[in-house]
């Protein structure tokens, strides 16, 4: 509003009160940091596969050094700053799920293995377009790759014609459910539950588009050189791509974190770039150490997850609710420049009850396995 940002934990305090504010902004603070957690122990992981440089450890390590002396520096600037980087990170992404699903769909209609040591098309074996025993994964991940809520109030602060904002994220959630639903539909159903691996861009190591071979060695040769593009390109831009991501959740984190500490009061600092520094530092800084010592990240998933589902599902819906029932207690109108069919409170209460069911079958099936 003008010149002042509310962020999710700011909302929940205006209508739901301190004390779920408070639980709100645990939440939503234990999932951006798993996410960027994860950021950088991927990023250092992939590196330290592609260039074990023969220390151990220690080679993990510098690989998290060197992430950290790229994303915090970016992590001190708003997203008005970091635009053309940022910028220039979604044409990236765009170009790589262009390759995988294009190249995929080539792969189906070739006779000549277009991935080493994986059959033509032809061959490919049936897969289930459904398998319920991962249910309670893919309702993580399905929430996970469709979170943007905690950048939000970010984004709308750098955006110049805010009357365009339900626009915006509608354009950005369409392109989410169609990109992320057709190149999984594509490459799950190419690859299979035999060959597909646990980050489905690795898959990429291995591609030749039909024009190599393989050596006595077991070693790929002949391969033309826009496949080869393809094949680093494709394997390695999520690797790079978390200095994006890590960014921008850690300057909403710096965010969330000084919003936290100060109250109602956090608008009257406004400019004051020593505490601006502190909450940046906290933002960014201790994820980076804890990747140091932690980078499994079925664990840092695990633990993220649950508070993946309260923020960006339960909570958002509940502000919803309950600030429309304020507005009426007041006889003021509930429907606003952004108003749409699911602004209702019945859609309010079913994504919060779906969320809560989520939540639940996860710890079921988690203690039951």
């Amino acid at each position: 509003i003008k010149n002042r940002i509310f962020e999710i934990p700011d909302l929940a305090r205006v209508f739901l009160g301190e004390r779920w504010s408070y639980f709100f902004t645990v939440t939503t603070l234990i999932d951006l940091y798993g996410i960027t957690w994860a950021a950088a122990a991927v990023f250092a992981l992939s590196l330290d596969a592609e260039f074990n440089l023969g220390n151990g450890k220690r080679d993990y390590e510098l690989f998290i050094l060197v992430f950290a002396v790229v994303v915090v520096p970016l992590s001190f600037f708003p997203v008005i700053a970091q635009l053309r980087v940022q910028m220039g990170f979604l044409c990236g992404r765009v170009m790589m799920v262009f390759l995988m699903i294009s190249t995929t769909a080539a792969a189906y209609r070739s006779d000549t293995p277009h991935f080493q040591n994986l059959p033509d098309g032809s061959q490919q074996s049936s897969s289930p377009l459904a398998d319920f025993s991962y249910l309670s994964a893919s309702i993580q991940v399905a929430i996970f790759s469709t979170a943007y809520q905690f950048s939000v109030p970010v984004i709308a602060e750098a955006s110049r014609n805010k009357s365009k904002l339900l626009e915006l994220y509608g354009s950005a959630c369409a392109y989410l459910f169609i990109t992320i639903l057709l190149s999984s539909l594509v490459v799950a159903g190419y690859f299979g539950p035999e060959y597909i691996k646990e980050s489905c861009n690795l898959n990429w190591e291995n591609y030749t588009g039909g024009t190599g071979g393989l050596n006595q060695d077991g070693t790929i040769t002949g391969t033309a050189w826009w496949a080869k593009f393809i094949s680093y390109y494709v394997a390695f831009f999520p690797v790079i791509d978390g200095v994006s991501i890590f960014s921008l959740c850690a300057f909403s984190l710096g965010e969330i974190l000084k919003g936290f500490w100060y109250g109602e009061k956090v608008h009257d600092l406004e400019g004051h770039w020593k505490q601006d520094i502190v909450f940046r530092l906290f933002g960014c800084v201790p994820q980076l150490i804890g990747a140091m010592f932690v980078s499994d990240l079925s664990a840092i998933a695990n633990y993220a997850g649950m508070f993946t589902i309260l923020s960006y599902t339960v909570c958002p819906c509940l502000v919803s609710i309950y600030s429309s029932k304020l507005l009426r207690s007041f006889d003021l109108p509930t429907n606003t420049r952004y108003h749409t069919v699911f602004s209702s409170e019945i859609w309010g209460w079913l994504f919060a009850t779906l969320g809560l069911a989520s939540i639940a079958y996860t710890i079921v099936v988690s203690m039951v396995q």
